[in-house]
């Protein structure tokens, strides 16, 4: 391979885009598993039936792609590259070894270290594009993480409440506060209520302190007054955009006979499989928008039913 002898700048803005031409290849890899990437950041997901299989399968892939760095004059950062196992539980834990990138000096056949491999951390949780996600996807370290941002602003609505008005303040708040809420929250509202109670709590804090209410003011005028959806009733209103934006491909085709079952079902909704399962987007996506009136659900275009809704 002959040396590269030109380049951009770094920072430019032809950077990026000449970066993810100059990897796109990579995603075209023959390896058990799926490729995530945002830029520079990529993501291996693999799935199996046995931890055994797994561990394999992210062996294989995960020097498949080591290789093809090195053929195209790139390096893996290994010391930020770390590895997580998702499980329902404890119990569903894999028991198997480490996760182990080989050198090039490796036995190809069978695959056999030589002493310069480097074994990867094995991790419980893992902050991958702004998500914290923990081993049982029960998404307490993400709250814990949002409550800590959040709890910054505090001293913020402290100064401000003194200059600005109700209206100025609702601006700060959806700014800063509801910025840092909704990112990704249908993916992570699903969370257990318990996992919840704080990030209710600090919110509710921070209501009080713009607001300049007491602790005795209910939560019902508090939200009311300052005009915002509590943390729950947010996540619920996130989930109803989302399924309005996927609506064509979300849609389910009409039953010809119809039953009690479907006769106003617009979705195609996946029976209950476990409690972990009806925490995740597939199942409460659908389940929550079949709750709102037909007129809501059904109204068009996008800019109407997000008006009707807040309206309602």
């Amino acid at each position: 391979m002959e040396p590269i002898t030109y380049g951009i700048p770094q920072g430019s803005v032809l950077g990026p885009i000449l970066f993810l031409i100059y990897i796109d290849d990579l995603f075209s890899l023959n390896i058990s598993g799926s490729f995530v990437a945002f830029a520079d950041d990529i993501a291996i997901i693999v799935e199996e039936k046995t931890w055994e299989l797994a561990h394999t399968s992210a062996d294989i892939a995960m020097n498949k792609v080591t290789k093809w760095m090195t053929l195209n004059s790139l390096t893996i950062s290994l010391t930020k590259t770390k590895y997580i196992t998702f499980s329902i539980n404890k119990i569903g834990q894999p028991t198997v070894s480490n996760l182990i990138v080989h050198s090039e000096n490796c036995n190809p056949e069978p695959l056999t270290c030589t002493g310069t491999c480097t074994k990867l951390e094995k991790v419980e949780t893992i902050k991958y594009l702004g998500l914290t996600l923990d081993q049982h996807l029960k998404w307490k370290e993400h709250v814990n993480g949002l409550v800590l941002k959040i709890r910054k602003s505090f001293h913020f609505f402290i100064l401000l409440r003194n200059w600005l008005s109700m209206r100025n303040l609702r601006m700060v708040y959806y700014a800063y506060v509801y910025s840092i809420l909704i990112y990704a929250i249908i993916i992570w509202g699903g969370a257990y209520t318990s996992n919840f109670r704080s990030l209710d709590i600090v919110i509710n804090s921070v209501l009080r302190i713009a607001s300049k209410s007491n602790r005795r003011t209910p939560l019902v005028n508090l939200y009311t007054n300052f005009d915002v959806l509590s943390p729950r009733m947010t996540y619920i209103y996130r989930l109803a955009i989302f399924v309005h934006k996927s609506w064509d491909s979300l849609r389910k085709t009409v039953n010809a006979r119809p039953t009690r079952g479907n006769v106003t079902r617009l979705l195609a909704v996946d029976l209950p499989k476990n409690d972990f399962y009806n925490r995740q987007l597939p199942w409460l996506a659908p389940s929550v928008f079949e709750y709102l009136p037909i007129p809501i659900k059904t109204s068009n275009p996008h800019s109407l039913f997000k008006k009707t809704y807040t309206n309602t």
